[in-house]
């Protein structure tokens, strides 16, 4: 089948399948389109736009975003495409390139609804890509008008409006394209006119998704940030003892590097990550905070709080070292994991 008969949500299902692992190892495979867009909503209600090789649909249809984006991430959902710190956020799809623009130079994507202009008149249908059909069209009634037929286009809107949560569950497209069902079967003028203004202001939401409470990504004494809860997992660094411990001598515990404990928290849980302060062995500590981050970034219900080790530690040099291995929570924006405010100023800004 040929790139242009390819350009509908059905294909992009099976494109997806068949790309899954490619997909998931994070190949670039725009190409696979033409370099077409992929259109979507996300949870805030607001177009986006993709390339193939950075989505992939689950078994409900719904089209799942892979991405860094910082105004996107707090939506993430692990699942199994989840093998890199990346981020998969459920969104609603909303159409594909067709290669056409109107008289405004707008790209048209399917799924807009479109007035079409011709020598035998004017037609203001939704745009869809049929499977094995070559050329965009206009859904009409028992055909469709091919955009070659066409002298010019102008974008009215689009019919991705009265958007339902649940479609983050099961997506159901057929429910939005059957809102061009008003330009085909008997209505009011006052019903069109509804219809159009509500094309117009799409997208909007009819049933909105939870909204994701936003919190300060670091936490300092000092200042106005995070404030860590008893249930936070704590994230110190100790030193690396071969020394026998009993639960019951407390000298026989690993030292913690820690400069500043929340108050008025009880039976912390943390992961203690062992550093010989001698000799210490970055590749393996590497290994040991990656592999931690691949955690939290599974486990999004919980906070995983870094406690900084600056003044325990006493040396820049390992302490700027220490700093650079949470650096991937700032490039993929894992926002379950808080970082003292010094790293973040230090290190990031």
């Amino acid at each position: 089948m040929e790139l242009n008969e390819r350009l509908n949500y059905e294909s992009l299902l099976e494109l997806c399948r068949e790309y899954k692992e490619d997909i998931k190892a994070r190949k670039k495979l725009p190409g696979v389109l033409g370099n077409r867009k992929v259109r979507y909503i996300d949870q805030e209600g607001h177009f986006g736009y993709t390339q193939f090789g950075d989505f992939y649909f689950t078994s409900m249809g719904v089209m799942m975003l892979i991405t860094t984006d910082n105004d996107l991430t707090w939506y993430h959902m692990p699942d199994e495409m989840c093998g890199t710190l990346y981020s998969t956020v459920p969104v609603f799809y909303a159409g594909i390139e067709t290669g056409f623009k109107d008289d405004l130079r707008r790209e048209i994507y399917t799924g807009d609804v479109v007035k079409l202009t011709r020598q035998y008149g004017d037609y203001t249908l939704m745009v869809r890509h049929m499977k094995g059909s070559k050329f965009p069209s206009l859904m009409a009634d028992n055909h469709d008008i091919i955009f070659q037929e066409g002298d010019s286009y102008h974008i009215v809107g689009n019919v991705f409006y009265d958007i339902l949560a649940e479609h983050l569950d099961i997506f159901d497209l057929y429910y939005y394209t059957g809102h061009n069902s008003i330009f085909i079967y008997t209505h009011t003028d006052e019903q069109l006119k509804a219809e159009l203004e509500k094309m117009a202001k799409a997208p909007f939401f009819k049933e909105r998704p939870k909204k994701v409470e936003r919190h300060p990504l670091c936490h300092d004494e000092s200042i106005p940030a995070y404030k860590a809860k008893p249930e936070d997992t704590m994230i110190v660094f100790c030193s690396d003892t071969d020394d026998n411990i009993d639960p019951e001598d407390e000298s026989t515990f690993p030292e913690a590097y820690i400069d500043y404990a929340p108050q008025g928290l009880e039976n912390l849980h943390s992961f203690c990550i062992p550093i010989n302060l001698s000799d210490p062995d970055f590749d393996e500590l590497k290994k040991d905070v990656d592999e931690i981050l691949d955690r939290a970034h599974y486990c999004i219900e919980q906070t995983f709080v870094v406690l900084d080790y600056k003044k325990s530690i006493g040396n820049s040099k390992i302490t700027k070292a220490l700093d650079e291995l949470f650096r991937p929570v700032h490039d993929y924006n894992l926002h379950n994991v808080v970082l003292p405010f010094r790293v973040v100023n230090e290190t990031f800004w």
